[in-house]
């Protein structure tokens, strides 16, 4: 009986803890909470050799307005870049906002 109950708690750790390193690597938590359900360690092993979502963190990024987009090359680069590291053109300042939106002068 307690060997069945390890083996019941082992198998939702790997379950849980798929989904969890899932998340922070910017993938679906949801997908490898069922993946991890599934295939258990197998699943974990995985999910934690896999590299970080690049394309989720831009794109968060972006929305943040901790980066911005070259306005020469169009390669993402920092929000308070002064040079571009691809192009290696000088980058006017980004414009600053309000905390509505708006550009502020």
């Amino acid at each position: 009986m307690d060997s069945i109950f390890l083996l019941v708690l082992f198998w939702i750790i790997f379950t849980v803890g798929s989904a969890a390193i899932a998340s922070n690597k910017g993938r679906s938590g949801g997908l490898w909470l069922v993946l991890g359900f599934l295939f258990g360690p197998i699943a974990l092993v995985v999910i934690a050799s896999l590299p970080r979502n690049a394309e989720r963190d831009l794109r968060a990024g972006l929305q943040s307005g901790k980066m911005r987009r070259c306005p020469y090359c169009a390669e993402p680069i920092r929000a308070e870049a002064v040079k571009c590291r691809h192009c290696g053109e000088d980058v006017p300042a980004a414009p600053r906002h309000d905390i509505w939106g708006r550009v502020r002068s």
